[in-house]
């Protein structure tokens, strides 16, 4: 009965021991299946572009992350999952960025710097209560009378 008691305990042990090593390796490579993104948004004249938005987006799942820039026009992501991702940039006055294919692989530190152009002014107006236009066919001058004031003129 003894004996039988103390192998009991043993393979207690045995299989907690057993469970808390497999329970940390789960965990040590989870740690090791992300990766960092980051860059920088620089202007035609390489300055760094505060307050750009920075949008990551898992191509296979539609997942997205967003950043904002810092004062030095960088950006970071940490803790992204591995694979195929699309970096799309916006920021006031310049156009909108973006840049495919970018394959993050496991525990990397993957850098993607982007230049963004200035965006170029583009305005349409439309009139919807336009004024008579103006004759310029011709340089006589008309003017609508009525009777009376017709006999006036003469």
């Amino acid at each position: 009965m003894n004996r039988k008691i103390c192998l009991s305990n043993t393979v207690f042990y045995i299989l907690t021991l057993m469970l808390a090593a497999f329970s940390f390796v789960g965990n040590a490579s989870a740690q090791f299946e992300t990766a960092t993104v980051l860059g920088s948004v620089r202007d035609a004249n390489e300055a760094g572009i505060e307050g750009a938005t920075v949008t990551l987006k898992n191509v296979a799942t539609d997942i997205t992350n967003t950043a904002t820039t810092d004062s030095n026009g960088d950006y970071q992501f940490v803790n992204i999952k591995i694979g195929i991702y699309q970096i799309i940039i916006e920021a006031n006055g310049f156009n909108r960025t973006v840049a495919e294919n970018i394959n993050v692989t496991v525990n990397a530190r993957q850098r993607v710097d982007l230049t963004l152009q200035v965006a170029t002014a583009t305005e349409t107006v439309v009139i919807t209560d336009a004024a008579n236009p103006l004759q310029t066919d011709s340089s006589e001058l008309g003017k609508s009378c009525n009777e009376n004031k017709l006999s006036l003129y003469l």
